[in-house]
């Protein structure tokens, strides 16, 4: 990692080559759904899971992405996600 914001490395799918690590909500322009799909698994996995603490986990995660409207529209087709 680069430095101490680096926090989430993201990879094409296509490829696997790395995309440089960054705050995925704070990245300018729009993001391409290969850049944030992994992370969305994650958070549709947290939420579906038992742990109160990774579904805490999982809705400050969401709090930070919605404002993205790419983001919000993938969410918006991942029914575990609003029924969690």
């Amino acid at each position: 990692m680069s430095n101490s914001d680096d926090v989430y490395e993201v990879c094409d799918t296509a490829d696997r080559t790395p995309i440089p690590n960054c705050h995925i909500s704070n990245e300018p322009g729009v993001l391409k759904p290969f850049q944030y799909s992994p992370l969305l698994q994650t958070v549709s996995a947290l939420i579906r899971g038992i742990s109160t603490n990774g579904r805490d986990i999982a809705v400050k995660s969401l709090e930070g992405l919605l404002p993205r409207p790419e983001i919000r529209k993938t969410v918006w087709a991942m029914p575990v996600i609003l029924e969690g």
